[in-house]
């Protein structure tokens, strides 16, 4: 009885816990999401800076070390709000069976 009592406990903290990182996660996506945009837009000042004569080659290099580093970051995050996403349906139960096998019927002539 106490081993199913922790076992039911466990999970719905699972199940509180999940919504909230998810979400969290969505927040920092879109705002690096938002960080990816600026940076690009960054890049593509210095270039034109850069073309004009204004400012030397490592003003590019490092808008461009900028926006390399948000992409980097939002890819990572979009993982984790997959990630997290596939854990919160897992806790609610998971809607799916992992012995189960899909059978394919072959029909003959």
């Amino acid at each position: 009885m106490i081993g199913y009592q922790s076992t039911v406990l466990n999970a719905l903290e699972e199940v509180e816990k999940r919504p909230g990182r998810l979400f969290a996660e969505k927040e920092r996506r879109d705002r690096l999401n938002d960080a990816v945009a600026h940076s690009q837009l960054a890049v593509d000042l210095a270039t034109e800076q850069y073309k004009a004569g204004l400012v030397d080659f490592l003003s590019v290099l490092d808008a461009q070390r900028d926006l390399y580093a948000n992409e980097d970051q939002l890819v990572q995050s979009q993982t984790s709000v997959t990630t997290n996403l596939v854990e919160l349906y897992r806790a609610l139960g998971g809607g799916w069976n992992l012995g189960r096998t899909v059978a394919t019927s072959t029909s003959t002539p």
